[in-house]
Parts: C-alpha cells; structure tokens; sequence
C-alpha cells in the first residue's frame, strides 16, 4: 500500500524557509480525495505564513538568538500539528464509519433473530398443519372403511330381500292355488288340518310381511343416514384436500421466504465482513501511516534539537567574537586618542617652533606639507574604532555586521590621561584644528 511521504528540507541558501512536498505515490481511492484539500490547505497557510516570515526576517537582523528559540517553538508546533492533523482527521472518519457499521451490523442481527423466531413459528405450524393433516387422512380412511361395511351391509340386506320376496311369491301362489280347494274341504273333519296349516302359512307370510317392511323401513333408514354421511365425508374430504392444497402452498411460500431470507442473509453478512474487512484495513492503513509520521516528527525534532544546538554554539562563538572585537576596538580607541594627544602635542611644538624661528614661505609651505602627510599617515595606519550600538558609521567606511546584541560597556579608567569618547566628526575636527596662536610652550 502508499504511504504519504511529507518531506522537509532546507534549501541552501536560507535556512529558515521549509518546503513541505505531499507527494501521493500509489495512495489507495478512499485516501486520494484528502491530497487536493491539503495542499491546497498548505498554500494558504504559505500565504499566510508569509507576512510573519518577512517579520521574522527582520528580526532576524536585529535579535538573533531569539529569533531562533521563536522559530523553533513556532516550527515545532505549526509543522507537527499540519502533518499529524490529515491523519487524524482520517482516523476519526474510520472510527466513525466503524461505529455506524457497528450499530448496522447488530441490527441485522437483530432482524436475523427475529427472522430466526418467524422460522421456527412458521415451522412449529408447518408440523402442526402436518399432524393435522395426518389425523385427518386417518379419518377419511376410517370413514372409506365405514363406507364399504355400509355398502357391504346393504348389499347382504338386498339379497336377503330379494329371497323373502321370492319366498313371498311363492307362498302367494300356494295360495291361489289352495283357494278352489278350501270350500270342498271345509265339511270335511279330515281336512281340518290342511286349514290349520293353511291358516299358519298365512300368519306367517302376514308376519314375514311385517319384518320385511321394517326391513326395508330400516334399510331405507340406513341408506339414508349412509347417503348423508358419505356427502359429509366427501365434503370433509374435499375441505381437507383444499386445507391440504392451501397448507401446501403456504409452506411452499414459508419454505421460500425462508430460503430467500437465509440467501440475503449470506449476502449481506459477506458484505458487512467485507466492509469490516475494507474498514479493518483502512485503519491498519492509518495508522501505519500515522506511526510513519510520528517517526518522521521525532525524526525531525532530533534534527532541529542538534540544529538548535549548533545554533547556540555559533551564537556563543560570535558573542566571544563580538566581545573580543569590541575589547580591540577600545584599546584601538585608546591607542588613537594616545595618538591623537602626541598628534596635538607635536603640532603644538611646532607651531611653537615656527613662531620662534620664523622660515622663508617655501620652507614653512613645504614643512606645513610634510605635517600633513605624517598626519593623514598616521589616520590611515590607525584602525577605526568600534562604533557604540545606534550609531551609524561615516560614509566611506565598511563596518561588519554585529550578529547578536553588544555586551555591555566596561567601565572608563579614572585619571587624567583618558579623555571622554568622541563621535568620529569631532574627533576628525579635533585633529585637524591647529592650535591657538598665541600658546605658549
């Protein structure tokens, strides 16, 4: 994976102006839409640092050292906190994506326990439908088996009847056939029996009669009460076969929406671990990324720690340089002084000497000249002295630059060979005003 690489270098010839290059060297898509915003971020803080860099270029040249503590406090927390910022932001967004996943994630574990509890509802009334269904096919065929003894019975009853009413035509005929007889036997003693047995055959067709229409009456009866149950039975057979129908097609319907349940189940618990996956990664990703950049933080604090350092120690050696500088300068100021008192001393003989011997206008001329040459002589083999803070040099002259503020003055010697420190103005006017004419030596 890209790592964002922020580098920090000083260029040659300033050593106070970081450049801070984003370069997005194969950042993953989530992370590339952040770089736009930081470097523009970037350039309006350049901008804006801009006046205060100016600023503390001047102070640069006045106050060194402390411009230099400054610039490290200010480097320290504005570069820190600019690299580390990006990152954090997008650690957060992780974190908070990871907390909405999170609350998404239990609630589609709640959906799925719900949707678990609907299964096992929906199945507990599948096998209740199911042993339902099963009582009620046991009672169709216990009714089928009613059925057939009722149709087995009634058969028996027909053929039973139809052999009474054979037995019937019979007797009828025996009848019709014993009538012509019956008026010649009636006289007779000897036919009294054949009347008896008559009259008992008849009692008996008269009684077989009696049974075979409760027979019939009962068979009508049981046909009845057989038609009326075999049209419920059929009716409950035919509700049972539509509730078998319905229930079949909504367990068909249950079993399906429970298959297509359970597949976008599968589906979508893949693409929740795939996120967690994706998000999982972006965090690692991160905070890689932020450890890099805190490395490169503690890096750089090293390197301005040892440039601080180095900093103080060329601070220190130019205090010690300026100290010393200023040390020659006053005794170079004394030495000219000195100078200048001899300088005055032997003008002074002179012109003494002059007016005492006078010479001829070409000597005096050519001796006035040669005090002249000794004297610019002696301006130009002295070094000029140090010139005390706010003042400004006389033109012509090449000052160094002071780095750092100029310890404090040393005391002045007592006595009376010190004279007190002129500006360069009327020291060059004291030195060249010749002396009063009328002194004497």
């Amino acid at each position: 994976m890209g790592n964002l690489k922020i580098e920090s270098r000083i260029g040659p010839r300033s050593s106070d102006t970081h450049v801070l290059h984003i370069h997005s060297l194969g950042i993953p898509s989530p992370l590339q839409q952040y770089v736009p915003g930081i470097r523009l971020e970037f350039r309006e803080f350049r901008i804006k640092q801009a006046p205060i860099e100016n600023e503390w270029g001047i102070r640069a040249a006045t106050d060194r050292p402390a411009f230099a503590r400054h610039a490290l406090t200010t480097y320290r927390l504005v570069w820190g906190g600019a690299r580390i910022a990006p990152v954090q932001v997008l650690v957060d967004e992780a974190k908070l994506r990871e907390d909405a996943l999170k609350a998404q994630v239990l609630s589609f574990e709640k959906d799925n326990c719900a949707l678990k509890e609907q299964k096992k509802f929906l199945l507990q009334n599948a096998k209740d439908w199911q042993e339902k269904h099963v009582r009620l096919s046991e009672e169709i065929k216990v009714y089928h088996k009613t059925q057939t003894e009722l149709e087995n019975a009634l058969v028996r009853k027909e053929n039973e009847i139809e052999v009474l009413s054979r037995c019937i035509a019979e007797l009828k005929k025996a009848v019709h056939r014993l009538e012509p007889c019956n008026n010649e036997e009636l006289g007779n003693d000897k036919n009294g029996d054949l009347l008896k047995l008559h009259l008992k055959q008849t009692m008996d067709v008269l009684r077989i009669k009696a049974t075979l229409s409760v027979i019939e009456d009962e068979r009508n009866r049981w046909f009845k009460n057989f038609m009326a149950e075999q049209k419920k039975v059929m009716h409950d057979q035919m509700n049972m076969k539509n509730e078998k129908t319905h229930l079949e097609n909504q367990y068909k319907n249950l079993q399906q929406r429970l298959e297509i349940t359970t597949e976008l189940y599968h589906q979508k618990e893949n693409i929740l671990h795939q996120t967690l996956s994706e998000v999982d990664g972006r965090a690692l990703q991160a905070e890689e990324e932020l450890n890099l950049l805190r490395q490169k933080v503690k890096d750089m604090q090293a390197e301005m720690q040892q440039n601080e350092r180095s900093l103080k120690a060329e601070i220190a050696v130019q205090e010690k340089k300026a100290n010393e500088n200023w040390l020659k300068a006053r005794a170079s100021e004394q030495t000219l002084i000195e100078e200048k008192r001899e300088c005055a001393n032997l003008r002074q003989n002179a012109w003494t000497t002059s007016e005492r011997f006078p010479i001829h206008g070409s000597s005096t001329s050519r001796h006035t000249r040669v005090l002249t040459q000794l004297s610019q002589t002696l301006r130009l083999s002295i070094p000029a002295p140090a010139l005390p803070l706010g003042t400004l040099p006389p033109p012509g002259t090449m000052v160094p630059p002071a780095h750092g503020p100029a310890p404090p003055t040393p005391p002045q010697p007592r006595g009376g060979q010190d004279m007190p420190h002129a500006p360069p103005e009327q020291q060059r006017a004291l030195h060249d005003t010749p002396p009063p004419s009328g002194t004497q030596s």
